[in-house]
């Protein structure tokens, strides 16, 4: 039976045939009477595939018998001539049959293919071990790295990891470095696309060439990126354990990174999961050890708004406005939008928390600008839940709940879970000081809802099940509530 010469090459065909149908593996192998763990390790080269049975696929996604064998030249085409990969007579050539949205799918799958095949030609042996790298090496490799992202950027997770596996250009501590940056910027908005892009980045780890050690570290900071992504989808109790595992990695790397990697970062990201956990004293401590670490790093204003965050967390709204007021040069001259909203959304954060609600209201406007200019959905979450205390403290009644259960339910919708608990706390406690027993009543049944699920952690969903049962027996004051909610954010024990 007639077998591939050029291993990959028949997986690839595959791939790109079948995604072109907009088909999954499960659906593939259904339709061709395969095994679809078959499918999946043809698709990645591990197994071979006859030409019987890629005209077998091609006729099962409902293609000519011979438009694999035309693919695989295509390929074959492309890796014989450089040159060709690049132009784009070729590439109408071969995209003759496809018209419209055909078209487009298939544009996108060859460019795909030539990543790839980019990688493999340009390929030039194993990295060099990360100690034997100087430091125009490691600016070149992160310069590389831009490109190679600016490559992979547009594909699915799914295709981007097919790249990253298959081309060993990809397998490079700088793009590992850098995903992990894009994972840390999506996760101010979107938890999925986070995680989605630091098991990206834990898999480049794995493949970089040199020594196992050095893997491990890389492993590690790209693991402490997954717990951060974690943590902000609200999975505490996965984040920790993927911190745990991280950090284990991180330190038996450590005597083959020679500074490449900013140990800063991880202790960034530790402060942010203890801040979250509401052990907040381990927080502070983190943060102090990292701005020690390196006083004048690029990311000290951040770490300062990041230290006022704990300190209001703790009840010690004074100092974090002073600790805000020693961040404000570093982050204003730094051309950061999103630090700059960071720290205007703390100071008003400390103001409404004491009580100042007047002179926080005029700030708002302004926050609100901001976060509609760098339009994270999350952030604009956050100034409404911010607008609805403000609301509260200036005796806007019905702003004020509109606001915070517009919050509360955003948070809940998106499996934020420990903030929407607070939120549903902070909601009853006004509720209740107005009198609203029975829109209470409907928070308490819808909370158990979204809480008892998962993530939200064993403390909170005690504090919310008290809640509910003092609801229940009807003997929830907001005095209580206002109790549950300080004890749940954190303020209740100083220690924690």
């Amino acid at each position: 039976m007639e077998r591939f010469d050029e291993p990959g090459d028949f997986g690839r065909a595959v791939l790109i045939l079948r995604s072109l149908r907009g088909r999954q593996q499960e659906d593939l192998a259904r339709a061709a009477g395969m095994a679809q763990s078959k499918v999946s390790d043809v698709e990645r080269g591990r197994v071979p595939l006859s030409l019987a049975e890629l005209e077998q696929v091609s006729s099962a996604l409902r293609f000519a018998p011979t438009a694999g064998r035309r693919t695989v030249a295509f390929l074959r085409s492309l890796r014989a001539d450089a040159t060709a990969i690049e132009s784009s007579l070729s590439l109408a050539r071969w995209l003759g049959p496809f018209t419209g949205a055909a078209f487009d799918r298939a544009l996108d799958l060859v460019r795909a293919a030539e990543a790839l095949l980019l990688a493999e030609l340009r390929a030039a042996g194993p990295e060099p071990a990360a100690a034997r790298l100087g430091r125009h090496e490691v600016e070149e490799a992160r310069r590389l790295a831009a490109e190679l992202w600016a490559r992979l950027a547009p594909y699915t997770p799914e295709v981007r990891r097919i790249l990253v596996e298959e081309g060993r250009e990809f397998q490079s501590f700088a793009l590992c470095e850098l995903v992990c940056a894009e994972s840390a910027k999506a996760a101010a908005d979107n938890a999925d696309q986070a995680i989605e892009l630091a098991e990206l980045a834990l898999r480049i780890a794995g493949l970089v060439a040199g020594r196992p050690r050095w893997r491990a570290r890389l492993e590690g900071y790209a693991g402490a990126h997954l717990a951060n992504a974690l943590r902000v989808k609200g999975d505490l109790l996965a984040a920790d354990r993927a911190l745990a595992g991280a950090l284990r990695l991180w330190e038996a790397g450590a005597a083959s990174d020679p500074g490449i990697l900013d140990p800063v970062r991880l202790l960034d990201l530790e402060a942010s999961l203890r801040k979250d956990q509401r052990k907040l004293t381990q927080a502070l401590a983190l943060l102090d050890r990292a701005l020690a670490t390196n006083p004048a790093s690029k990311i000290a204003g951040r770490l300062l708004i990041k230290k006022a965050s704990t300190l209001e967390k703790l009840g010690q709204n004074e100092e974090a406005l002073a600790v805000l007021g020693a961040a404000a040069p570093l982050v204003e001259g730094a051309g950061n939008e999103r630090l700059r909203f960071g720290l205007r959304f703390g100071v008003v954060v400390n103001l409404c928390e004491l009580g100042r609600h007047a002179e926080a209201e005029p700030l708002l406007a302004e926050v609100r600008a901001m976060a509609s200019r760098l339009a994270y959905e999350l952030d604009l979450v956050r100034v409404t839940w911010l607008e609805g205390r403000a609301a509260a403290g200036l005796g806007r009644t019905d702003e004020a709940v509109e606001a915070l259960e517009y919050a509360q339910g955003e948070l809940a919708r998106r499996g934020i879970a420990y903030d929407a608990a607070l939120a549903t706390l902070e909601l009853a406690v006004f509720l209740l000081g107005h009198g609203h027993i029975a829109e209470v009543k409907r928070l308490a049944e819808q909370s158990k809802a979204v809480f008892d699920a998962q993530g939200v952690g064993r403390e909170a969903l005690a504090t919310l099940k008290v809640f509910r049962k003092a609801v229940a027996r009807e003997v929830l004051t907001a005095a209580l509530a206002r109790q549950l909610f300080d004890k749940l954010s954190g303020k209740e024990k100083v220690g924690a």
